[in-house]
């Protein structure tokens, strides 16, 4: 199968995850292709436009795994001007994991993750998972096996 993982990271935390899962889905015989999302600003706020230095066409993909930062109680404004600037895709099994600071949903990761389905339902994804890192220094490498096997057997069962 072939899975994009399309994300969008500024600490490093969001890309470590992906790094991560990409290593895990090639072992278990995927073809993966880790897309990084970057705006032409140097700092990117939820209060001003986002202008994305390219935005990534996924429509070759059988599925996709989405992952970004929760910013300021919302989802990463880089990925949300991707998902609403990238042409739909309906039908692609699309996976969604948000790393977060704070260990508590309701300090944003929840609206992020309402942000990230609603974008992903208007470009007629099918989503199939979603799932919270928490990473207050670092992204915990248990947790990200567990989400890599998670994710695995949600896009093996396709």
């Amino acid at each position: 199968m072939r899975i994009g993982i399309v994300i969008h990271s500024e600490t490093g935390n969001t890309l470590q995850v992906a790094e991560r899962l990409r290593q895990h889905l090639q072992e278990d015989g995927h073809a993966v292709e880790l897309i990084r999302l970057a705006a032409d600003q140097p700092k990117p706020t939820p209060r001003l436009p986002v202008t994305l230095q390219s935005v990534p066409d996924v429509s070759g993909m059988d599925g996709l795994i989405l992952g970004a930062p929760v910013w300021a109680f919302a989802l990463s404004p880089v990925m949300r001007a991707w998902l609403e600037q990238m042409k739909a895709a309906p039908g692609i099994a699309v996976a969604i994991f948000l790393t977060h600071a704070m260990p508590v949903r309701w300090m944003g990761a929840n609206r992020a993750m309402d942000q990230a389905l609603e974008a992903c339902e208007s470009k007629g994804f099918r989503v199939i998972d979603t799932a919270f890192v928490w990473c207050w220094r670092h992204p915990n490498a248990g947790h990200i096996r567990n989400l890599s096997d998670r994710f695995q057997q949600r896009f093996q069962h396709l």
